[in-house]
């Protein structure tokens, strides 16, 4: 099955540049708890665009 003249395409795996790491940090350092809210609503507003759509609900929790 595995063909050795081929090369091998990576289908998985962490992709993360530095403006993730940023993001991370500056959630860390300035919006653990109190201010999340503010990443929560950019991520709404990013979301919506993205797809197109008016809103968009994020559910941090998971649930």
């Amino acid at each position: 099955m595995n063909n050795p003249s081929r090369p091998l395409i990576p289908v998985a795996g962490p992709s993360i540049t530095q403006r993730e790491i940023d993001y991370v940090r500056d959630a860390a350092e300035n919006a653990w708890f109190e201010n999340a809210g503010m990443f929560h609503e950019r991520f709404e507003r990013a979301f919506a665009a993205v797809t197109g759509r008016r809103h968009a609900m994020a559910l941090p929790s998971c649930t």
